[in-house]
């Protein structure tokens, strides 16, 4: 599905006003009546059919150029929108895009989607004296929001944003799968009992918020185990027992859907057991594509929410 919303986002295009299409702001596609704006060239996304905007030979003459990053050895001066440095994908041709030391300089710079996420993407630092990161102030922002629903990732503390976002529905309405610690087996725990202090689930995949915070710097240790105050990674308790003991009976009868899986086992969810993506997601590995700032749009997010829920709900009647 990746593969055709990248080809079909390519079509999209809104019927402009011919009062706009001298804006010096603006790029009309080749062969093409689209006109997309000139910060989105050069920024890792094909927009134009015939891919253009992202071929373009003057970004760094454009007037954005300032907050661009400038390939170190180009012969085309290429000038990348910084959505494309540090995304593990080589963009200029010496790699300079990708070099770990920009980690600390792009930190400064973040998207708009990252704020109040529930996932501390910046260090504390000290403002009025006061510790100050993305995730402060948040009180009136909302978790479920259309930057975090359903993208693998427990944005809310209940996980209201990534409730039945599987499709075809595998649970109810408003409940999330969960491997119950009597059977081993797949059930199915209603948000409300998510969040609230009692581990449920195996792993305690209806308590993130504890392995967050005591392995917050290990993204990939989310799963603890039964009982104790101990982290481990999601499929260790599989592929190593002696690392998090659970009953054997209960072990085996989830394990026998977590295969012996290769030295990346959570990306490549196309080809996962409901076990493994269950597992997976627990990990606080941000795989979110980016999403840009825009109000238009919103109302018809929100019906077409409401309505796929009804349509999973009567799905189970």
């Amino acid at each position: 599905m990746d593969y055709f919303y990248q080809l079909f986002r390519k079509c999209l295009n809104h019927n402009q006003p011919s009062s706009i299409l001298n804006n010096s702001n603006l790029y009309q596609c080749i062969n093409s009546s689209k006109i997309i704006s000139q910060y989105r060239l050069v920024d890792g996304v094909e927009d134009c059919l015939h891919g253009d905007d992202e071929s373009y030979t003057k970004s760094c003459s454009l007037k954005n150029f300032n907050h661009r990053f400038r390939c170190d050895q180009d012969k085309n001066e290429k000038c990348l929108a910084h959505s494309c440095v540090l995304d593990g994908q080589p963009d200029c041709v010496d790699e300079s895009d990708e070099k770990e030391q920009l980690t600390h300089s792009l930190n400064t710079t973040n998207l708009f989607q990252i704020l109040c996420d529930g996932y501390p993407d910046l260090h504390p630092i000290m403002i009025d004296g006061r510790n100050e990161t993305d995730e402060t102030e948040c009180t009136h922002f909302s978790c479920n929001n259309t930057y975090t629903r359903c993208d693998s990732f427990w944005n809310c503390p209940d996980g209201a944003d990534e409730v039945n976002c599987e499709w075809p529905p595998i649970c109810p309405p408003f409940h999330h799968m969960c491997l119950s610690p009597v059977f081993g087996n797949l059930t199915c725990l209603h948000i409300k009992r998510a969040n609230d202090g009692i581990d449920d689930c195996l792993g305690a995949s209806d308590e993130r918020k504890f392995c967050r915070q005591i392995m917050n710097s290990f993204p990939l240790v989310r799963f603890r185990c039964w009982g104790a105050d101990k982290c481990i990674g999601s499929l260790l308790p599989c592929l190593k027992p002696s690392l998090c003991p659970i009953n054997n009976n209960i072990s085996m009868h989830f394990c026998q859907d977590v295969r012996s899986m290769p030295r990346f086992p959570c990306r490549n969810e196309e080809n996962s057991t409901q076990v493994e993506q269950l597992l997976c997601s627990l990990n606080g590995v941000q795989k979110r594509s980016t999403v840009y700032f825009s109000i238009i749009g919103y109302e018809s997010y929100r019906s077409k929410q409401i309505q796929g829920e009804l349509q999973i709900f009567l799905s189970f009647l």
